[in-house]
C-alpha cells in the first residue's frame, strides 16, 4: 500500500502492477497485459484488472468467458496490472490480511464493484507456485500423461 499510494501520489493516473520477489515478467507482458485491458473494455468487459493467461506453464484458474475474453478465477497477486480506476472505486490492499489472503479478498472486493480479472492472451509469468513434492498414493508414485504428477508443496505458516 505504501508503494501504491507513492506512485499514485506522484502521478494519479499511474497504473500499478504488483510484483512478488520471485517473479520474473516474461517478455511483452506490460504491452500484453495493457491490450488485453483496451480490446476487453473496447468489448463491454468491466475490466478491475488484467492477469497473466500463464504462470509458468500453468495456466492462471479460468472462471470462464466474458465477451469473448477469458476471466481469471481468484488469480495471484503477482503480475496483476490495475488501472487508477479500480484503485480509487475498490481501495487499498487489506492490511491485516496475510499473503494469499490478500490476493483473494481484492479480487472478490473487485467483483463486489462489478469488476473482474481479464487473463491476458499469451502473457506469461514466471513464478514458483511452492515445491513440486512427487503425488503418491499407498506408495506409489502417481502419473498424468505418462509423466510423473506432482503436487505444490507450501510451507505451514502459509
Amino acid at each position: 500500500n505504501v508503494g501504491v499510494a507513492t506512485a499514485r501520489t506522484a502521478d494519479p493516473a499511474a497504473w500499478i502492477m504488483t510484483l512478488d520477489q520471485d517473479s520474473t515478467l516474461a517478455p511483452g507482458f506490460v504491452s500484453g497485459s495493457l491490450a488485453a485491458f483496451d480490446a476487453a473494455l473496447a468489448a463491454g468487459v468491466p475490466v478491475g484488472a488484467v492477469c497473466p493467461e500463464k504462470l509458468g506453464d500453468v495456466p492462471t484458474p479460468d472462471e470462464g468467458e466474458r465477451d469473448g475474453f477469458s476471466l481469471a478465477y481468484d488469480p495471484i497477486q503477482s503480475g496483476m496490472v490495475l488501472p487508477p480506476s479500480t484503485l480509487a472505486d475498490c481501495g487499498p490492499f487489506r492490511e491485516d490480511y496475510f499473503i494469499d489472503e490478500v490476493d483473494s479478498e481484492y479480487t472478490l472486493r473487485m467483483r463486489s464493484h462489478g469488476l473482474r480479472v481479464v487473463r491476458a492472451p499469451g502473457v506469461r509469468l514466471e513464478h514458483e507456485m511452492g515445491e513440486p513434492r512427487p503425488m503418491r498414493f499407498l506408495g506409489r508414485q502417481l502419473t498424468f500423461q505418462g509423466k510423473p504428477a506432482h503436487v505444490p508443496y507450501e510451507a505451514p505458516f502459509r
